[in-house]
């Protein structure tokens, strides 16, 4: 991303160099290295499609959008991707603000596809592919057991599960704790915490797994807690341990559909269902919005809390009036 103009301001009142160093740090910081990733693209996407272009920002803009992402999923992305791009420039007002970008916007949210959420994961499915794994003496099944356990115990995105760290790990009583270095909504912040309860005299314990797992000399005494065998001073790459899940799902030994992000969604709509409140769940899952949080609950007669039958409610309802406030004895 182009720092040009945050530099130029920097300089009107502190050297270069200084003003390069801050700039250059303003510009990588602004948004997660993930995010800034899917922006770059698109930013120099733009650029090659309005640069034999005389026209205003705000048409080759609306073109730009209009033409590569109406009716795509991908258009917020975009959209705020080229709004970070002329911030960075300098650009006032914001090309993305015009009233023909409103109408776009507004045509961009009626058009996009659906949203396909992933398949959760019952907790039988969880405990029926440990119990599968567990039969198994390959080193790779024992790391995906393990990771899947854990996963769906800590509420972790699969990109946060496959980068812990065994210093990140520690035990205390019937609990284990793991420090989360980074994850999708705190990239530079102090590590968060998952913390997982013990299940005693359980076979899908995942403290228990984590334990063996730590002491199996297949792990090859990696810092990794999850190591990439071919190559143990890194982690196993998330590409890795989906296609593990893949190969599993075409051998029929887990549901069409099933997925290691799914694990997260299967975690939370347990926790509801058990009753345990949505402000708790939240907590634990680190999500810093609760509506960031409602597509992982699967709709279910439990989650729904007796909201599946309002005749019921109602009857129940005026059932208890009765009984709170009888009609008064005629005298």
């Amino acid at each position: 991303m182009d720092s040009t103009n945050i530099r130029n301001e920097l300089a009107l009142t502190l050297s270069e160099a200084e003003a390069k160093d801050l700039a250059d740090r303003i510009v990588s910081s602004v948004r997660a290295p993930s995010t800034l990733g899917l922006y770059t693209p698109i930013i120099q996407r733009y650029e090659e499609f309005a640069a034999n272009s005389s026209a205003p920002y705000s048409s080759s803009v609306f073109a730009f959008l209009a033409k590569n992402y109406l009716g795509k999923s991908s258009f917020r992305t975009a959209a705020a991707a080229l709004r970070l791009h002329f911030v960075a420039k300098g650009v006032s007002p914001s090309p993305l603000d015009s009233d023909a970008m409103a109408m776009l916007r507004a045509a961009a949210e009626r058009e996009k596809p659906k949203p396909v959420h992933r398949s959760k994961w019952l907790t039988a499915d969880l405990i029926g592919l440990a119990n599968h794994l567990k039969n198994s003496n390959s080193a790779p099944d024992k790391r995906l057991r393990t990771l899947v356990l854990v996963n769906y115990a800590s509420f972790m995105r699969p990109s946060e599960g496959v980068a812990v760290r065994v210093e990140d790990v520690a035990f205390e009583g019937n609990q284990m704790q793991i420090r989360i270095q980074k994850t999708k909504t705190n990239q530079n912040g102090p590590p968060q915490i998952a913390i997982v309860d013990a299940l005693p005299d359980h076979d899908c314990c995942p403290v228990k797994a984590v334990k063996e797992w730590l002491a199996d000399p297949a792990r090859k005494a990696s810092e990794w807690l999850f190591p990439n065998f071919n190559l143990v001073t890194q982690h196993i790459k998330l590409d890795r341990a989906q296609s593990e899940i893949r190969k599993l799902r075409s051998q029929g030994i887990i549901p069409e559909g099933f997925t290691l992000h799914g694990l997260r969604g299967g975690a939370t709509t347990a926790c509801i269902e058990a009753g345990i409140p949505i402000d708790a769940v939240q907590r634990a899952g680190r999500w810093s919005n609760p509506n960031s949080m409602k597509p992982y609950i699967e709709r279910t007669t439990r989650t729904l809390q007796g909201t599946t039958n309002a005749i019921a409610a109602g009857l129940r309802l005026a059932q208890d009036d009765a009984s709170n406030h009888p009609n008064p004895t005629e005298e």
